[in-house]
């Protein structure tokens, strides 16, 4: 599939792009790692001008995935647009193990019961509020997957992409469906068996 093919072309620059400054990090200390990333969730500058470039980076590369992701999310759409939640001083945190070792929040949980374990448009959990900085996610006994940076942005990236690929994907579906048939129901056909929109049941 050609979006697919575009999503692993720009996953292939980032890292072509990011690869100095992952393995930089990767000789850094632990604690480094982390006061880094607690420095960009604050807002406060880096303890050096290298340090600072590179977040400088990271912001921008953050940036165009929102722009991206913005528009993906109006694709098609009619009516009052979508507009993304921009979260000032924005990092993404990947926990192995959440913060305070308690249940998931209600949204949490109650998302997970309807969507598939690999959901076309990735998890959208980017587009949730964080209650932890990584730093004192950490204090709280979260346990991160990496404390690597550039890993946890080229993971946040990939799920990202996955939701603009998963829109583009559904806009030319349903373009390519309604030019076949202007039967207003012919752009859900790809749902037939899963679904009858006609009638509003499940199709047995």
């Amino acid at each position: 599939m050609k979006l697919q093919g575009d999503r692993a072309r720009a996953l292939a620059t980032f890292d072509l792009v990011t690869k100095a400054m992952e393995k930089m990090f990767d000789r850094l200390p632990e604690e480094n790692r982390i006061d880094f990333i607690d420095r960009i969730q604050t807002g406060k500058e880096q303890p050096s001008e290298q340090l600072e470039q590179v977040a400088d980076v990271i912001r921008e590369i953050q940036q165009k995935q929102r722009q991206q992701e913005q528009i993906a999310a109006n694709l098609g759409r009619k009516g009052q647009e979508i507009v993304l939640p921009e979260k000032e001083n924005y990092f993404h945190n990947r926990w192995k193990s959440k913060p305070g070792g308690g249940e998931d929040p209600e949204d949490d949980r109650i998302t997970r019961l309807f969507q598939p374990r690999r959901p076309l448009e990735g998890s959208k959990r980017y587009n949730k509020q964080q209650y932890y900085s990584l730093k004192s996610g950490i204090e709280a006994g979260g346990k991160p997957y990496t404390t690597n940076p550039i890993r946890i942005l080229r993971a946040r990236i990939e799920d990202g992409m996955k939701f603009v690929t998963a829109r583009r994907a559904w806009d030319e579906m349903g373009n390519l469906t309604y030019r076949k048939n202007k039967n207003p129901f012919h752009r859900l056909r790809w749902w037939d068996g899963l679904f009858d929109c006609r009638n509003g049941r499940h199709a047995n």
